[in-house]
């Protein structure tokens, strides 16, 4: 038999399988939502650091120009007041100097005839266009004035054309400066001064050192991640490395003129993409720094890679991993373990049902085993179906256990009534020779009776003769007389042995039917098994992938009631053939009983024609006597003895044909006894079949 896969093994993995599925699908979905919230989280994060470090920049240079606007409309009225003088303007940056630390140095250029010089040291800082302008600069705790230089050269003093010409602030691009030996990074803030009438007459500018970036950098850049300060320029002013110069090229996959655009509106730019820095795609944000009256945008940058972003979401999925190993290995033991313990009982009916399979009915599941489920439901159904299959079949094997005690019987008894058949075969037979012979010694008395009177002379020998053939056809006759009263007797006896054995056959067609009554109801009991086995099967396809292994159970349920309804049959058929031998060995003992009165009654004619006879003998004997003492009046009766003797004559050739008649009688007998004997022999076999068959079952012994 081909070895299958246990059913435990097939429920767990169809459990793990199913288990497996829908983990897989709860991980890809949440999954995707973690690492959308992740990125999400992430990416707002990012966003709220970059706005917060622009404000706090955005702070610093804040104070830096909100002074310079001041310090601005404060000239621009005393200009229009013609009030402008020179040591005013000196005195206006001294103090914003003084009270703003991020401003290292701060200068003006007024242009010729838009300021008053009232003093010698004012005359100091005007230069050969007769422009003032004076530079202050922090020196420890000192303020230190100079002259501003190149202020016509329009690069190096962009911070000057640009609010002249264009009449708006202005922030520059970074630059280097020393301070103290030490090399600082600085920027310029300019404003233009206009009058009343529209007209520049001069700018105020403010150095201001951005080395506070370094720091605001450092505070806000991401774990994992990047930060940098762009200037309007595209230039690096610093980052998170502490570099500064360069391109963005360097650490995103972004061109710079890109980014201007879309930040020159004060837009903020976020996007994924590549960074060559991280070697994969990071997130990147261009937060702009918005000051009023300014154009230019500095602009903080900031990336966040994709891993790192991730990073949560990574170990999310691998704790997820771990835990669906470690909670399928544990399902997969509490699983198999379960399913084994709740189909154990499976594998007592199992063995049952072999054992019930090779013949042995006397395995049942014990009770112990069974549960209250559809399982101990089919077991219970099972054991009370061994149950009344094995009462059936013992009574089946007891009826054919009577039925072979009865057809021994009966074969006893044909036995007997054959002996007898032959002993009246052989009796009837020496009837018939006495009788020939007699006729034959009649016929030949008549010839002699006929010659009477050309042998008148030997009638005394004649006589005597015919004395002693008297004589013995006395005997004879007797002989035969005895010999019918023995064929009376023995048929007597083979009738009341027929009727016997007529019973007997009778007693045996009724056993034969009562087991076909029996066999039907086997048949009752197969098809009320085979409809329970329909109907488990039934229930396991209601119970689905659960109710497989109650499914095979009912499936070998039914096969075994399928092959005790195929056995059935065959048993159905042997006693249907046992009860059709019964009929015929019925209508034979019955045709025999027609032959047996038959033979009664020739029987009886013939004891009537041997009474005939001995009484003719009688008659022949008294008229032998009277031959001898009358014997001259021989004469005188020759023609009554003559026909006397005629008279015997007929009667011998009557009792001589009654003989045969009974002799025919007596062979036909016989035959139909054997008849009989073949038709007990073939009950004999047949009940010996039958007995192999209910062998092949084991039985309770009760």
């Amino acid at each position: 038999m081909k070895k299958k896969q246990s059913i435990p093994l097939k429920l767990s993995s169809l459990i793990i399988g199913v288990f497996i599925v829908l983990f897989i699908s709860y991980i890809l979905i949440t999954g995707v939502i973690i690492k959308s919230k992740n990125a999400s989280d992430a990416e707002n994060l990012t966003l709220v650091t970059a706005e917060q470090a622009t404000l706090k920049m955005g702070e610093r240079f804040k104070e830096a120009s909100t002074a310079l606007v001041t310090t601005k409309s404060m000239m621009e009225n005393l200009r229009n007041n013609d009030d402008l003088y020179a040591d005013d303007v000196i005195e206006m940056i001294t103090s914003n100097l003084q009270n703003n630390e991020d401003i290292i140095g701060a200068g003006a250029v007024l242009e010729r005839n838009s300021f008053e010089v009232d003093s010698i040291v004012d005359e100091r800082y005007v230069d050969s266009q007769g422009r003032f302008i004076p530079y202050l600069w922090k020196e420890g705790q000192s303020i230190d004035i100079t002259m501003l230089n190149d202020v016509d050269d329009r690069e190096a003093s962009a911070w000057y054309w640009i609010p002249k010409e264009q009449k708006r602030m202005t922030l520059v691009e970074p630059y280097p400066y020393e301070i103290d030996g030490q090399p600082v990074q600085m920027t310029t803030v300019a404003v233009p001064l206009i009058d009343a009438r529209g007209n520049v007459f001069g700018a105020l500018t403010a150095d201001i050192s951005i080395e506070f970036l370094n720091e605001l950098v450092a505070a806000d850049t991401p774990d994992g991640g990047y930060a940098a300060i762009i200037s309007n320029a595209g230039e690096l002013v610093t980052n998170s490395l502490g570099e500064n110069g360069g391109s963005i090229e360097s650490y995103s996959d972004v061109t710079w003129e890109t980014v201007k655009q879309q930040t020159a509106n004060g837009e903020t730019v976020n996007r994924y993409a590549y960074s060559p820095y991280f070697k994969g795609d990071a997130y990147t944000i261009f937060k702009p720094m918005v000051l009023v009256g300014i154009e230019e945008k500095w602009v903080v940058q900031l990336i966040l890679p994709e891993s790192v972003i991730l990073e949560q979401y990574n170990q999310i999925q691998m704790i997820a991993v771990i835990s669906a190993i470690l909670i399928i290995a544990i399902m997969t033991i509490i699983s198999v373990w379960y399913i084994y313990k709740q189909l154990r009982p499976l594998k007592y009916l199992r063995a049952s049902i072999e054992a019930a399979a090779s013949g042995d009915l006397t395995k049942t599941i014990d009770p112990k085993y069974i549960k209250h489920d559809e399982i101990g439901t089919v077991t219970m159904a099972y054991n009370n179906m061994i149950e009344q299959t094995g009462g059936i079949i013992q009574t089946v094997q007891n009826s054919t256990n009577t039925l072979n005690n009865a057809t021994t019987h009966v074969m006893n008894s044909f036995n007997e009534i054959t002996a007898s058949s032959v002993e009246v075969a052989t009796a009837i037979d020496e009837i018939a020779q006495g009788t020939s012979k007699q006729s034959e010694d009649t016929e030949e008395t008549n010839y002699r009776m006929m010659d009477l009177s050309d042998e008148i002379d030997s009638l005394s020998n004649i006589s005597n003769n015919m004395d002693e053939l008297s004589r013995q056809t006395q005997e004879t006759i007797s002989n035969g007389m005895n010999e019918v009263v023995s064929l009376r007797e023995h048929n007597t006896k083979t009738n009341e042995m027929n009727k016997r054995i007529q019973q007997q056959m009778h007693a045996l067609a009724a056993d034969i039917s009562n087991i076909n009554h029996i066999i039907a109801s086997i048949q009752g009991i197969t098809e009320q098994t085979n409809l329970l086995a329909l109907n488990a099967s039934i229930e396991a396809a209601r119970a689905g992938e659960h109710g497989k292994g109650f499914a095979v159970v009912a499936e070998e349920v039914r096969n075994l009631a399928e092959q005790s309804k195929k056995e059935t049959e065959i048993i159905r058929e042997t006693v249907a053939g046992i009860l059709e031998n019964s009929r015929q060995t019925v209508e034979v003992i019955d045709a025999n009983a027609q032959l047996l009165d038959m033979q009664n009654a020739s029987v009886q004619s013939t004891e009537q024609a041997f009474k005939n006879n001995g009484e003719l003998t009688l008659s022949i004997t008294t008229a032998i006597a009277k031959l001898q003492a009358q014997l001259e009046n021989m004469l005188e009766h020759k023609n009554q003895a003559t026909m006397a003797i005629q008279s015997i004559s007929a009667i011998s050739e009557q009792t001589a044909a009654s003989a045969e008649e009974v002799s025919a009688t007596a062979q036909s007998q016989q035959n139909e006894l054997f008849n009989v004997s073949q038709a007990v022999m073939d009950v004999e076999r047949t009940t010996k079949e039958l007995q192999e068959a209910i062998q092949r079952f084991t039985l309770n012994k009760k």
